[in-house]
Formats: structure tokens, C-alpha cells, sequence
């Protein structure tokens, strides 16, 4: 099973939007409420961030305030493209695109990362990869290199069908990356490229690139990176056949992950001992235990339903009842009684 609530995506970048706004503390209440909406963003919450947007755009008009204005539409606009609200996010889309400056960096960067996400939603992918490149572009030549992560990150998910490009724009998001001494961002930029290269079929690489996501969560001190990095890593092993090595990596994650549970039983922690249980039953399936499987998937159900995984990725929730159902099945084919 590829558990696929957007584990691709690298939240890291949280941390990145949180700079921001202390960076920014000094601006208009819009311009908080922007940072605030890109925070919310960020951590997936995008029907909270759609509200915050909205009440953003309402100040930033009553000011004045275009920039913050063209930061607040592009921002709606695509909190509704996330929501699956396409059609919706048209007039946002619409009103950003009739203020929108080159000549202001964080609101043309932010309008063009908006403009490329409905050509991708509509199924222009042609004109999302030229909108991407030029928001890249811009945001290197500009020093944000945040956001030339965020144009190659998007570069690589709608450029499906040809791998070389994918491959080409997940070395630009690393490079930007590089850019910046970020550890934690260099963190995220390789863990992105491990994704990619898995999807690729490139195993022993991604492996390796995971690895390498690991060791700045390492030099960083982001204790839950490095969870999240031990928890790649013995996904990674066990897509690529290594079952002895998986079940080494993944058992005192596992212990680490229930550990953090227990102390503050938040839904992050709930969420990642529930990815942990989910990646330790898939092992213990791949090596004839549907027993211990089956234990270990009703479990990992109830932390990732804990998490919000009913809300969030219903899609994802339904996948995990079927790898219950193998399970179940493999259970009953082995021991008939």
C-alpha cells in the first residue's frame, strides 16, 4: 500500500511560512492575516485558510492594500483548488490576476504558483509547466528561494508522463534549497526528490535520497523530522524488497512513535504511530504473517482516525480498509478454523 495522505508534499515548509511572519510581524492586519492563511496552508487546513483569506481580502480592499489583496485572492484561489472547489476559485483567480505585479515579488510569486495549480486542476498541464518555470525563475532570480522550491515541487507533479523532467525540476527545488544553508529546507527538498524518484521505480536512489533528507533533519535537531525520516526509510526498504532490513528499521520507530503517543497524544503524533503501525503491518504481510498484520492495521486505523483521516483523505482511509481486507482474507486462508 502507498499511503497517500499527502505524505509527498514537504511539510517542512510549515517552518518556512512560520519565518515568514515573524519576518513580516511589523506589517497591515492583512498582511497578518495572509501569513496567518499561509500557515493554515501549509499544515493542509485548507477550508480554515479559505476563511482567513477571504477576511484578509476584505481588509486589504477596505485599505487599500493591493498587495496584500493580490496575496489574499490567489491564496482563496487555491485553498478552493485544494478543496476540489475548481470552478469556484475562478473569480479569486480572476480578481488577482487584474491587480498582479511583477514588480512585487511575494504577491506576483504567490499569484503565479495559484495560476499554475488551476492549469494543473483544469488539465492544462502544457501551460502549468511554462507558469511554473517562470515562477522558478523569478524566485531564484530574486533570492526567494521558498518559493523556487514550491514552483519545482509543483513542476514535478505536472510533468507525470515525461520522467526526465520530473527528475530535472526535483534537482532545481534541491538546488534552491542549497541556496539557502536551510538545513530543514535542504531536508525537505531531498525527501520530495526521494518521492519522485520512487514513483519512478528508481529504488536504491530514493533510498539513498531519503537517507540524505535524514541527515539534515540530523545537523537540524527536528526530532520529528528524523522520525518522519526513519519511517521513510523503512517504507523505502520494503518497496524495494528489503524485508529483513525494513522490519529492523521500522520496529523502534515504531517503539519511538508509540512513545511520543503516549506522552501528548496529539493528532500528529496520533497520525505518524498510525503511518508507523500501517508500515510495520505491511511488512509483516509481505513476510507471511497476516496475523500480525491484521493486529496491526485495525490499530493503525484507529490512530489515523484519531488524526483525521476520515475528514482529510477519505480516499486513503478507504484504501487502508482494504489492505484490512487482505489481511483478513490471508488470515483465513492460512489458518481455515
Amino acid at each position: 500500500m502507498r499511503f497517500s495522505w499527502a505524505i509527498e508534499i514537504p511539510l517542512v515548509l510549515v517552518a518556512c511560512v512560520t519565518t515568514e511572519m515573524a519576518q513580516e510581524a511589523d506589517q497591515p492586519d492583512s498582511g497578518r492575516m495572509v501569513r496567518q492563511a499561509d500557515g493554515q496552508f501549509a499544515r493542509r487546513a485548507y477550508a480554515q485558510a479559505l476563511e482567513t483569506y477571504k477576511l484578509a481580502a476584505v481588509a486589504a480592499n477596505a485599505n487599500g492594500e493591493d498587495e496584500s489583496l493580490v496575496h489574499a485572492y490567489s491564496g482563496a484561489a487555491h485553498a478552493l483548488i485544494a478543496l476540489g472547489r475548481v470552478s469556484e476559485s475562478v473569480p479569486w483567480l480572476d480578481g488577482a490576476t487584474g491587480k498582479a505585479s511583477s514588480d512585487e515579488p511575494a504577491a506576483w510569486s504567490r499569484f503565479l504558483l495559484a495560476r499554475g495549480a488551476y492549469e494543473h486542476a483544469v488539465g492544462k498541464d502544457a501551460m502549468a509547466t511554462v507558469t511554473f518555470a517562470e515562477m522558478y525563475s523569478y524566485c531564484m532570480d530574486r533570492q526567494r528561494y521558498a518559493d523556487a522550491m514550491r514552483a519545482a515541487h509543483m513542476a514535478t507533479l505536472v510533468t507525470l508522463a515525461a520522467p526526465a523532467e520530473r527528475i530535472d525540476w526535483g534537482m532545481r527545488g534541491i538546488a534552491a534549497a542549497r541556496s539557502t544553508g536551510d538545513q530543514l529546507w535542504l531536508a525537505a527538498s531531498w525527501t520530495s526528490f526521494a518521492w519522485l524518484l520512487e514513483d519512478e521505480g528508481r529504488y536504491a536512489q530514493s533510498l539513498k535520497a531519503f537517507r540524505s533528507a535524514r541527515e539534515f533533519h540530523e545537523t537540524a535537531g527536528d526530532e520529528h523530522g528524523l522520525l518522519v525520516s526513519d519511517w521513510s526509510i523503512a517504507h523505502s526498504l520494503r518497496v524495494a524488497g528489503h524485508l529483513p532490513e525494513a522490519r529492523k528499521q521500522i520496529e523502534p520507530t515504531l517503539a519511538w512513535a508509540e512513545r511520543r503517543y503516549s506522552k501528548s497524544r496529539t493528532r500528529n503524533d496520533a497520525e505518524w504511530l498510525g503511518r508507523c503501525l500501517l508500515e510495520y503491518a505491511e511488512v509483516a504481510l509481505a513476510q507471511g504473517n497476516p496475523k500480525v498484520a491484521l493486529e496491526r492495521f485495525v490499530s493503525a486505523r484507529s490512530r489515523l482516525i484519531e488524526a483525521g483521516i476520515a475528514q482529510a483523505a477519505p480516499a486513503s482511509l478507504l484504501e487502508l480498509d482494504g489492505r484490512i481486507a487482505t489481511a483478513s482474507a490471508a488470515l483465513a486462508a492460512a489458518d481455515p478454523k
